[in-house]
C-alpha cells in the first residue's frame, strides 16, 4: 500500500477530479491524502477521505471574485495575485503532508508541487485537469477571451506547423 497525496487548487470540477481519482485509488488499498484549499475541507472528510489544507483559499470577497471572473484579466488575477502570489504558503503546507508519501499527484496550476518534490527527492506526477491544458494542433483550443483561434482551425493543421 502506498501514500498517496494527490492536491489540487481551484473550482469544483478541478475538486471533483481530483476525487474521484482519490476514491478509486482509497478502493485499490492505498492511503490517500487529498490537499486543496480550506473551503473544500467539509466535501473531502464527508466522503472519508483524509483532508490537508493548503493555501491560498479561495477568495470570498465579492471584489477579487469580480476581478477573477474578468472575461480580459480574470486569468491574470488568479495566477498572478492568487496563485503565484502564495507560492511560498502552498510549499510549506505541501510540505508538511508529503514528507512520510510515496507519491504525489498534482494539478498543473499547483506550482510549488514540483518543487516540493524535487527537495524531497519525491515522485511527482503533474495532472492537467482544465480543457485549456490541452494544446492539440488538430482541436485547438477556443476561450471567450480569443474567439478568433476557432478561425486558424479552419486553416489546417498547416497552418500552425
Amino acid at each position: 500500500m502506498s501514500r498517496i497525496v494527490l492536491a489540487t487548487w481551484g473550482s469544483l470540477g478541478d475538486l471533483h477530479t481530483m476525487i474521484a481519482l482519490s476514491l478509486e485509488l482509497r478502493d485499490r488499498g492505498h492511503d490517500i491524502v487529498l490537499a486543496t484549499t480550506e473551503n473544500y475541507r467539509k466535501t473531502v472528510e464527508s466522503l472519508g477521505l483524509r483532508f490537508h489544507a493548503i493555501r491560498p483559499g479561495l477568495p470570498e470577497d465579492p471584489k477579487t471574485v469580480e476581478r477573477m471572473l474578468d472575461p480580459k484579466k480574470g486569468a491574470e488575477t488568479i495566477l498572478k495575485e492568487i496563485v503565484l502570489g502564495n507560492v511560498k504558503d502552498t510549499y510549506d503546507d505541501l510540505m508538511a503532508v508529503v514528507k512520510n508519501a510515496d507519491l504525489l499527484v498534482a494539478h498543473e496550476i499547483v506550482y510549488a508541487a514540483l518543487l516540493v518534490a524535487e527537495c524531497l527527492k519525491l515522485p511527482w506526477a503533474s495532472c492537467a485537469l482544465a480543457p485549456t491544458a490541452f494544446f492539440s494542433a488538430y482541436e485547438p483550443i477556443v476561450t471567450s477571451a480569443s474567439p478568433m483561434l476557432a478561425k486558424v482551425h479552419r486553416l489546417g493543421l498547416s497552418a500552425i506547423q
